[in-house]
């Protein structure tokens, strides 16, 4: 299957920019770090390092027995060669804060390769939000739209809508007539929707969308649509449909 993909931040730095549109600058980033217990295991632990060097550790489990941890990776903050493209895309300075070489050091565990990652001398902290962001593209058999999105800190309350029959209404020629929406967390499925009214959320949806200022779906309409609370990670919210056609991927934060 083809995919489009875009990335997204939902809470993030904004660093001052001489244009007037905002420039991301990330405070915080996913990392892992290979440690040793007690009793001469390796763990893996994994959380968030900030701008200042702190590191908020989320999970730590064992290191599988098939797994064998380099003595360079242990104590060692390090970040997937994937994820760090995917920070990368969030903007041209978003990882101004943090160093990472992407022709130097590497781990190979698993599958993945793990890249050193180091603050920044030059690394700034002021923290801010984005509260919305879209992206429109073209969906259909083999052909996806993918929007990745990440949330710091913090759990946060999202609404996540893939809007096909309700671009009619602005004059888009082909709209998806029955998009679908699953929202990824990290490599699992964390949520699927067909049509927003089935959803067990639909009930508040409404006032969701008046919350946040979107236009809202009709009562009945094929359109995709989620409202949750999500806890920090990283997320990809993929737009797919049996029939070519437009779609609409957005992604609000709610107060």
């Amino acid at each position: 299957m083809k995919t489009i993909l875009v990335s997204f931040l939902l809470t993030c730095a904004v660093a001052a920019a001489l244009s007037a549109a905002p420039v991301l600058r990330l405070a915080h980033v996913g990392v892992a770090r290979f440690v040793v217990d007690t009793s001469g295991r390796d763990q893996i632990e994994r959380g968030w390092l900030n701008a200042q060097g702190g590191f908020e550790r989320e999970s730590i489990e064992a290191v599988l027995s098939t797994v064998t941890v380099p003595a360079g990776a242990r104590n060692r903050f390090l970040v997937t060669r994937e994820m760090a493209g995917a920070y990368r895309r969030l903007g041209p300075v978003a990882m101004a804060n943090f160093i990472v070489d992407d022709a130097g050091e590497f781990f190979v565990l698993g599958a993945r390769d793990y890249l050193p990652i180091t603050i920044s001398p030059a690394s700034q902290a002021g923290a801010g939000r984005v509260p919305n962001l879209s992206t429109r593209g073209r969906v259909g058999p083999g052909l996806a739209l993918i929007g990745g999105f990440v949330v710091l800190d913090q759990p946060r309350t999202v609404l996540v809508r893939v809007v096909g029959p309700g671009l009619a209404a602005f004059e888009v020629v082909s709209p998806a007539p029955d998009p679908s929406l699953t929202l990824f967390r990290g490599d699992e499925v964390h949520h699927r929707n067909d049509n927003w009214g089935d959803d067990a959320s639909a009930a508040v949806m409404a006032d969701a969308e008046a919350q946040v200022g979107a236009f809202p779906l009709e009562a009945g309409s094929k359109d995709a649509a989620y409202l949750a609370t999500l806890p920090a990670g990283a997320y990809t919210v993929q737009a797919s449909s049996s029939v070519v056609g437009e779609v609409l991927i957005e992604v609000y934060l709610l107060p």
